[in-house]
């Protein structure tokens, strides 16, 4: 199994304080049978040891032509936001498990 495609996608509320992160990611079997386990994704700030926010984990279930399409949203409260004067990154680590080990 492996992850074939994922998107990323932050919202702001309606007065820029606090955001829903999204993710999209597709998951791809390797197997000829179906390949099962769970997405999650952690976020950290820059450095970080311990994650500001989790996103799943998420099951899925893959087979070997048709990948699974995972959803994973969580909100953020207050993040920092990026500019050019202050150019603020997070890390986004995303956690691929397979059911059987």
């Amino acid at each position: 199994m492996h992850t074939r495609d994922f998107t990323i996608v932050t919202e702001l509320d309606d007065v820029y304080a606090d955001a829903e992160l999204r993710m999209r990611a597709d998951v791809s079997s390797t197997a000829a049978a179906k390949s099962e386990g769970t997405v999650e994704a952690q976020l950290f700030e820059r450095g970080g040891k311990a994650p500001l926010v989790v996103l799943g984990p998420q099951k899925y279930v893959a087979m070997a032509d048709r990948p699974a399409v995972v959803d994973l949203i969580e909100h953020v409260r207050a993040p920092l936001k990026w500019s050019a004067e202050a150019p603020h990154l997070y890390e986004l680590v995303i956690v691929l498990r397979d059911a059987a080990r």
